[in-house]
């Protein structure tokens, strides 16, 4: 397998040297930035990205950013995209999968940067992660399942059937959700799966599972993300955790998680996007894998349930 190359945070001096030292006059730069709902996570990728875009020398003069936010509606994630081409933007930013799926889908010519795609390959958005041949790179948020499912058996040992609970529409779920069920198939673990279409249906879904597992698995899935509260709420009341895919969906209510930082992937974006608007060719941009995976439990919800969860880094 080839070595997938990982740019490095100190890039953005490089970078920040280029856009410094561009001319009064130049033209301004316009971005068309969508995100498919709002949620911890994929709010904290947003804005370190931003902020990270000024930071390296793309101060509000010359890039503009044009924000859009799609509310969990695929339409609308479509209706956006098509809206930033007639625009005549010079470059789209997609957060998440949906969203990346839904600019791939209305350009092959603007370039586009992905952040957060769990699964570029499998989400249909390019062949070769090395040298992407089309207009389109960003960063992957690979769910470490086997370290979350090893994790759930420390803390958890007594814990043999879990509740699968995603949204069945999402491309980075379904590989996570895959993963998951071949750990549990080779290591004697059981489990049941609820699917949900939309945020409305995440309650009935989480009630549906509560009384027959022992724990919910919950990967990186935009629509149980933005309903994190509900979840944990579901199972506080069966006194069950909920192992999730990303540290933010620990920080509003799950259990605990082996998670990237949401951070990170905003950062190394924005370093990316400088890279292009700096004049470099996608096919010299390789996407970047966010590899480096924190443990992180929420003390809160160990405490409603009686763990002892001293051991591990923990929030609330």
């Amino acid at each position: 397998m080839k070595k997938i190359c990982v740019l490095l945070l100190a890039t953005a001096a490089v970078i920040g040297l280029c856009a410094g030292s561009a001319s009064a006059d130049e033209k301004q730069v316009k971005i068309g930035l969508i995100q498919p709902v709002e949620h911890t996570s994929l709010n904290t990728i947003r804005e370190n990205f931003i902020q990270q875009l000024r930071k390296i020398g793309y101060s509000e003069d010359r890039v503009a950013i044009d924000y859009r936010n799609a509310q969990g509606d695929r339409t609308k994630i479509k209706a956006v995209c098509q809206q930033f081409v007639s625009d005549k933007v010079d470059m789209i930013v997609a957060v998440a999968t949906p969203a990346a799926q839904g600019a791939a889908a209305a350009t092959s010519d603007i370039p586009i940067v992905f952040l957060a795609v769990s699964d570029p390959v499998k989400a249909g958005l390019l062949k070769n992660l090395e040298a992407p041949e089309g207009n389109i790179t960003g960063t992957s948020d690979v769910v470490p399942v086997d370290q979350i499912f090893k994790l759930a058996g420390e803390i958890t040992p007594n814990a043999k059937k879990f509740g699968f609970l995603y949204n069945a529409g999402e491309a980075n779920s379904l590989t996570a959700i895959e993963k998951a069920k071949a750990y549990c198939d080779s290591n004697g673990l059981t489990y049941t799966e609820a699917t949900v279409g939309s945020a409305s249906e995440v309650q009935s879904a989480a009630r549906s599972l509560a009384d027959k597992v022992d724990a919910f698995f919950c990967p990186n899935d935009n629509t149980i993300a933005s309903s994190m509260s509900v979840v944990s709420q579901v199972a506080a009341e069966a006194k069950i955790p909920v192992y999730v895919g990303a540290i933010t969906m620990v920080i509003d209510g799950g259990l605990a998680t082996a998670g990237v930082d949401s951070g990170e992937m905003g950062i190394l974006g924005a370093n990316l996007a400088g890279e292009m608007l700096s004049g470099k060719k996608i096919s010299e941009l390789p996407v970047v894998i966010v590899q480096k995976y924190n443990l992180m439990v929420n003390k809160k919800a160990a405490d409603k349930l009686g763990l002892d969860v001293t051991a591990y880094k923990s929030v609330n």
